[in-house]
């Protein structure tokens, strides 16, 4: 979503708090709205402040701190804007943004690793291509802790195998 394809509107609300400024900068911002996604309204600097990061960490009162509230009101001043369906709504499009960048960042990984994994089945090498194809799995989110795909560097996952039957009577001599 591009912030210019929206086209700003005054705010009623801007006029009761003209000393907004921008809570990592100090500076005072602009008396203007921030315009959330098409149909949906518009947010003041403060409320857009508070909706990017809470759709980043999702922590009510420290994103009500970051966007500028004070640290005895952030917890409930949180809940609050929670409660607004506008402020919700750009926090929905926000975690969808994230959402769809995370997405395509994991694709670009996933894509890396395909050279890799067609040159070691080429080289019939099916240890590296296991490796790769374990590692694209943990990068999705389809792997996760100490699960793996097969074992590693000849290490066996169990007992070794018995001998065939004919090797196992020769050695008692049978």
């Amino acid at each position: 979503m591009n912030h210019t394809d929206y086209v700003a509107e005054p705010d009623a609300r801007l006029a009761e708090q003209p000393n907004i400024r921008d809570a990592k900068t100090d500076a005072p911002m602009a008396n203007h709205a921030i315009p959330m996604g098409a149909g949906h309204g518009v947010l003041s600097p403060k409320h857009e402040a508070f909706a990017r990061a809470y759709a980043e960490n999702a922590n009510g009162a420290a994103a009500a701190r970051s966007a500028g509230y004070s640290v005895g009101n952030a917890k409930t001043q949180a809940a609050a804007l929670l409660n607004r369906d506008d402020v919700t709504m750009r926090v929905a499009e926000l975690d969808a943004e994230i959402a769809a960048e995370r997405r395509d960042a994991l694709a670009g990984f996933v894509s890396k690793l395909e050279p890799v994994f067609d040159a070691a089945l080429e080289a019939g090498d099916h240890d590296t291509a296991l490796q790769t194809v374990e590692l694209q799995a943990r990068i999705t989110g389809l792997i996760h802790g100490g699960a793996t795909v097969r074992p590693r560097n000849g290490r066996s996952t169990g007992p070794e195998p018995l001998p065939p039957h004919e090797a196992f009577l020769e050695s008692i001599g049978a």
